[in-house]
């Protein structure tokens, strides 16, 4: 999937998210995309350089770079906007997971 057409996936947790706790991966998943999320979860949480559980457009542009993802400018705002599917103005880890783990 090319990553700006990204389309949002429902996924089944076992829990409430905790920043805290090692990242749950969502039930029933192949273990393909398990890989892909904990990845994605390992990267997240060194570049949420203050632990809150959410990446700031900052850190996610970091982020975007250390897994050697390369997002044109003129499309960096809109994909941010994408991946923040609860429009919260930041992304989650969940959110993140689920788009990376969809789109590589």
């Amino acid at each position: 999937m090319h990553p700006q057409s990204y389309t949002r996936m429902q996924y089944q947790y076992g829990g409430a998210y905790n920043a805290n706790a090692a990242y749950m991966v969502p039930m029933g998943v192949p273990p393909i995309i398990a890989q892909k999320m904990m990845a994605a979860s390992n990267a997240f949480r060194f570049f949420d350089k203050d632990h809150t559980g959410f990446l700031n457009k900052e850190e996610w542009a970091q982020c975007m770079g250390y897994l050697g993802i390369t997002i044109p400018e003129s499309e960096m705002d809109r994909l941010y906007q994408m991946i923040d599917f609860d429009n919260s103005g930041h992304i989650g880890e969940r959110e993140f997971c689920e788009w990376f783990s969809s789109c590589y």
